[in-house]
């Protein structure tokens, strides 16, 4: 292939802290957050000499997520 892309570029972040609660329980707050910039990752153009979409830029990466989460030990 003689087309390139862009590099990536991804970062991921989170954040946890553990309570205790009482002697026998535990519980972990959890946030992770996924692509945390937002940052545009386009996928490589098409490659295909000749195609309606040789050379164009048709799509990009999942945009940020974030999730939280709650776990509870015992």
């Amino acid at each position: 292939g003689i087309l390139r892309a862009d590099g990536r570029a991804n970062v991921n972040l989170s954040v946890i802290k553990n309570f205790a609660w009482g002697e026998r329980y535990s519980v972990q707050f959890r946030a992770q957050s996924f692509n945390a910039f937002n940052h545009p990752d386009f996928l490589p153009p098409g490659r295909a000499l000749g195609a309606p979409n040789f050379g164009v830029i048709g799509s990009a990466t999942d945009p940020r997520s974030i999730q939280f989460g709650l776990r509870l030990g015992f």
